[in-house]
């Protein structure tokens, strides 16, 4: 069937192909544009995501996380807090709560 077209026939085709293309393309770098400006606006205090001190407390108490996690994750917990208490102060907003990402034993 496509071989009994004609050159006439089949530009369209390929210009028709071509442009869907090119618009699902630029829709995909539109959303991944958006997402990125989105996820920058982002307030770590607004948004729970990840363990705060008492959440690693009791996955410790409950012997769920051993001695040396535990320490791994408060030192990383206090790092992040410093670095928030950081930025805010010096875009002078509210200090934001940070929580440590999720941490696989």
């Amino acid at each position: 069937m496509l071989a009994e077209l004609t050159g006439e026939q089949i530009f369209p085709i390929f210009g028709w192909t071509l442009g869907i293309l090119a618009a699902v393309v630029v829709a995909y770098l539109l959303v991944m544009r958006l997402k990125a400006y989105l996820s920058n606006d982002i307030d770590l205090g607004s948004a729970p995501a990840g363990f705060s001190l008492s959440d690693l407390r009791q996955l410790h108490a409950a012997g769920q996380m051993s001695d040396e996690e535990f320490e791994r994750a408060k030192a990383k917990l206090i790092q992040l807090t410093q670095k928030a208490t950081e930025a805010a102060a010096n875009k002078g907003q509210k200090k934001p709560v940070p929580r440590v990402p999720d941490v696989k034993p």
